[in-house]
């Protein structure tokens, strides 16, 4: 999937956007969003990030299961980073 893809799908989901596209109108340019939103279309788009980077072995600069292998240790057990 294309980064513009995964990013017009958050913003589908997690703020109700149709599009990431400018339509040249204020009325469909600009949102009033709750920061819940804004939050969590942050945590899935740093989320959609690292699952590429672990996928591709670039997390750590390491191959892709040894770096499967860290992130695990960074998330908790409830799904949370331990950060």
């Amino acid at each position: 999937m294309t980064t513009q893809k995964t990013l017009e799908q958050i913003a589908q989901k997690h703020l109700g956007l149709e599009t990431l596209q400018t339509q040249k109108s204020d009325r469909l340019d600009f949102h009033d969003l709750a920061v819940w939103s804004i939050e969590a279309a942050l945590k899935a788009a740093f989320e959609a990030g690292r699952n590429l980077q672990i996928e591709s072995g670039e997390f750590w600069g390491i191959g892709p299961q040894k770096s499967a292998q860290y992130s695990a240790q960074l998330v908790g057990t409830n799904g949370t980073d331990s950060l």
